[in-house]
């Protein structure tokens, strides 16, 4: 209805393609799509309004990823690190796109530079867990493995990864590693 009221306001076609990115990404893989191609389009509206906002430009970048629209979504991504080049988020989105366009090298460089650039005082698990993933995707499960327990380390809480690394050490035959991170992810996941 806002939008309807100030069609010209870029902000308005943002939060509803935003609400739509964020429901698309509860819904389970293979449901997404639909939605967050919903999202795309209003946040290309958006984006229309406001080339120049990063945000706006994440989201539209993130919507595309989940719209396994992948090509726009490099190209967003792409666009985005021209806005905001130091913001480590803009760069794992970039490499997700180019993980999911098979270019590993590019996915793997991107999520380089998103480490590089987290602040050591908050460090944020996202980069460990995308190299992690492209490890695993590879099969190199040691790498993956020794990318998960870095991710743990930044994020001591976060029972998921625990849980994941708990199977890495299961897979790699580490079998009391990962019963020891396995009952860490169940200490400290929140109750049912």
């Amino acid at each position: 209805r806002a939008q309807q009221l100030e069609p010209g306001h870029p902000y308005h076609a943002y939060n509803r393609g935003n609400i739509q990115l964020a429901f698309a990404q509860t819904l389970p893989e293979g449901q997404q799509q639909q939605v967050a191609a919903n999202a795309a389009e209003a946040l290309r509206q958006a984006f229309d309004l406001a080339p120049t906002d990063p945000q706006i430009a994440r989201s539209l970048a993130q919507a595309h990823l989940l719209a396994d629209n992948y090509e726009a979504a490099r190209s967003m991504a792409e666009y985005l690190l021209t806005l905001r080049p130091n913001n480590p988020a803009n760069h794992l989105v970039l490499g997700h796109a180019y993980a999911e366009l098979g270019n590993l090298d590019a996915a793997e460089q991107a999520y380089q530079e998103a480490l590089q650039l987290e602040r050591p005082d908050r460090p944020s698990a996202e980069p460990y867990v995308a190299l992690g993933e492209l490890a695993r995707d590879q099969g190199d499960l040691m790498a993956a493995r020794n990318w998960y327990s870095q991710a743990v380390e930044a994020e001591p809480e976060n029972w998921a990864l625990h849980y994941n690394l708990g199977l890495l050490y299961r897979d790699t035959g580490s079998l009391q590693e990962a019963i020891t991170e396995l009952s860490k992810a169940a200490s400290v996941a929140p109750p049912e």
